[in-house]
């Protein structure tokens, strides 16, 4: 609406287009260690100790640069390795990762978390992008001596949804969506 002395002029304008959302992400969790059956494919790797009872995964850090590893083979792209851990002592936490394309580790393929030291449970996560196809986790839990508990480690792929609403379209008594497929095949609907 624009004013100006003593009068009234209204420029109307049509209704702006409907803003659709941005595509959502989409989380396909690939693989879960829960620690109900022993460490599974856990090794310790470098100044620590694993054991595993009651469904935890524990970690003895027995100096400042503690990891271990497990062999994978998972789908990369955009990947967050989620833990549920709880520690006495806090710190940074890391995670390594090597690919089919990327077979060795660099401090170009890590990822850092926290790891709060109040004994509580927490979970937290790192988020990478990994080319090819995903071989080795690394995780890295602190930087000091002590014990951590780990209840589960995930890794999760995420991708945006490939289905988006381009636009919105108002008519009388109707509504008319465009949707735009970002994939080169079709897609199911569930």
């Amino acid at each position: 609406i624009v004013l100006s002395m003593g009068t009234v002029n209204a420029t109307l304008q049509a209704d702006p287009p409907i803003n659709p959302m941005p595509r959502p992400v989409k989380a396909t969790t690939l693989h879960t260690w829960d620690f109900d059956g022993g460490k599974g494919s856990w090794l310790a790797e470098n100044q620590c100790s694993l054991s595993a009872d009651n469904g935890l995964l524990h970690v003895q850090s027995t100096g400042d640069d503690p990891y271990l590893h497990s062999p994978v083979d998972l789908p990369g792209g955009q990947v967050l390795v989620q833990l549920r851990l709880r520690s006495q002592v806090d710190g940074p936490g890391q995670v390594f990762w090597t690919t089919n394309e990327l077979p060795r580790r660099s401090e170009k393929q890590r990822a850092d978390f926290s790891i709060p030291g109040d004994g509580q449970w927490h979970e937290t996560q790192a988020r990478f992008q990994a080319p090819g196809t995903l071989t080795d986790v690394r995780i890295d839990p602190g930087v000091k001596p002590g014990a951590i508990d780990i209840d589960w480690i995930r890794v999760v792929q995420e991708e945006l949804h490939p289905l988006s609403i381009s636009s919105v379209e108002q008519t009388d008594g109707a509504v008319r969506f465009l949707v735009t497929n970002h994939r080169n095949a079709p897609v199911a609907l569930e």
